[in-house]
């Protein structure tokens, strides 16, 4: 393994040798945001999509620009039934037949996966991509759709060789409570298994502490300076577009409101920002809370779309409820507000200690007013791991798989 303090720009046949032959499943954009060091430093890496994912994301053109080899088990016909089950569960819902609703998706759901089971079969009966390797990637899912691709691979492959199926990380758990959501009534009620997996890889200890299965705590390489550093130099263009926009920018980061998010709050806190003339909000919805926008006031606003580091670089302040991505502003060492009266959920003391939280809207209101007179907040100092330290742990783990 190369002992690298920062990464370059283009990644040599040596570079790629630090990790092994993998390949990687994916549902979701974001799921593949956190595991993209892995893929570009794994030795003739592979991606596969299951969900619908949009080929322009700069993302996936970095697969592309890498030559890594990408397949999709995502059929028109499986996404028809995909848009048909959101319409018609949408309107049950909305008209109050919620049973109706739940019966309905489960045996669309039923119809996806045995879709995705017949796909899954003809890679592996049409193509060599699944024969020469014996790592299979997940993130961290128990969807119908991750097992049902899991028993596949399971049938095919346990009698001819010793395969590793591995749950990896798609975010940080920044929380220091377990009851997430309002549909949590105790603790116990957030703990998962992951039993279906061989290992499952955790970034944290709350991700640790809320999950059943062959667990271990590996670092993140996400989140590292270096890996920022080489996210940026490839796809963030200099300030010179920034400096064009006399208003300071303020990134409001959107959680999911479910998520025992308190969406009137949210309200009041972008109309106060809305006041301050001088301050141009943006808002980040949640990757997959997109409807919860038509529940604000935004109108007013700039939403915007796609990868959040971009928007947290030329950002000024973040206001961050919930969002993991708090961690990328950490990097960037842009102001963070926390807002916690907004949420019936806390940050670990780590992470809040490096935050200005307002316990108040009031609080909140002080905290606006004192950026809109360009007057300077206080920037995180919160420290991550270096690479390199982050690398050897990753490429020790994956070498001691059979």
């Amino acid at each position: 393994m190369s002992d690298q303090s920062s990464i370059p720009i283009k990644l040599s046949t040596k570079d790629k040798e630090n990790l092994p032959n993998a390949i990687f499943f994916f549902r979701h954009i974001n799921d593949l945001d956190f595991s993209l060091p892995l893929i570009l430093f794994a030795t003739n890496a592979k991606v596969i999509f299951y969900g619908k994912i949009k080929m322009d994301d700069r993302r996936v053109q970095l697969l592309v620009d890498e030559k890594v080899q990408i397949n999709f088990l995502n059929t028109r016909l499986i996404n028809i039934f995909e848009k048909l089950s959101d319409y018609l569960t949408a309107i049950l819902r909305k008209i109050n037949f919620l049973s109706m609703s739940s019966f309905l998706k489960s045996k669309i759901d039923l119809i996806i996966n045995g879709l995705l089971k017949t796909e899954t079969n003809k890679l592996i009966q049409s193509s060599d991509i699944l024969q020469h390797c014996s790592i299979f990637n997940f993130d961290h899912t128990s969807c119908l759709r991750s097992k049902t691709i899991i028993k596949v691979l399971r049938k095919q492959f346990n009698q001819t060789r010793n395969i590793n199926i591995i749950s990896l990380p798609h975010g940080a758990n920044i929380f220091k409570n377990r009851m997430w959501d309002y549909s949590n009534l105790d603790p116990a009620s957030n703990y998962e298994s992951f039993n279906h997996f061989d290992y499952v890889v955790c970034n944290d200890q709350m991700h640790f502490d809320s999950m059943d299965g062959n667990k271990i705590n590996l670092p993140s390489l996400r989140y590292t300076r270096e890996w920022q550093q080489y996210f940026t130099n490839i796809f963030i263009k200099n300030s010179s577009e920034k400096s064009k926009n006399s208003k300071q920018i303020v990134l409001f980061l959107l959680s999911k409101i479910e998520g025992g998010v308190n969406l009137l709050e949210i309200q009041r806190a972008i109309k106060i920002i809305q006041k301050f003339k001088n301050i141009e909000l943006q808002i980040k919805p949640h990757p997959r809370g997109l409807r919860e926008l038509k529940k604000l006031n935004v109108l007013s606003s700039r939403v915007v779309l796609d990868d959040v580091l971009e928007h947290i670089s030329f950002a000024d302040c973040i206001v961050n409820i919930q969002s993991n991505a708090l961690l990328d502003a950490y990097l960037l060492q842009k102001p963070v507000i926390f807002p916690k009266y907004m949420t019936s959920n806390d940050w670990n003391e780590d992470l809040k200690s490096h935050a200005l939280v307002a316990n108040t809207p009031d609080d909140f209101f002080q905290l606006i007013e004192t950026f809109s007179k360009k007057e300077i907040l206080p920037t995180p100092k919160y420290e991550f791991i270096a690479w390199k330290d982050a690398l050897l742990k990753w490429s020790n783990f994956f070498s001691s798989l059979d």
